[in-house]
């Protein structure tokens, strides 16, 4: 999985897998989704990031999943 922002586009976009995209559908308001041939969801992506997502540029990732789950940051 990977969080990629863009500056210059001011796109925010989640990648869950690395595959081809055989469809991309908005799926609200400055949301489009991207999904495989065989329907999975692989990749989501904001636009207008800056205007939806507090500090676009910023990732936290936080894994709930340990006893002790530590936190992440790292500017993008």
């Amino acid at each position: 999985m990977r969080v990629n922002y863009d500056r210059n586009t001011d796109s925010l976009t989640l990648i869950l897998q690395e595959r081809p995209v055989r469809e991309t559908d908005k799926i609200g308001p400055g949301v489009v989704a991207d999904f495989a041939a065989d329907g999975t969801l692989i990749a989501l992506k904001v636009e207008r990031a800056s205007l939806r997502v507090d500090a676009p540029g910023l990732v936290e990732f936080v894994d709930h999943g340990l006893a002790a789950a530590p936190t992440y940051s790292a500017a993008a």
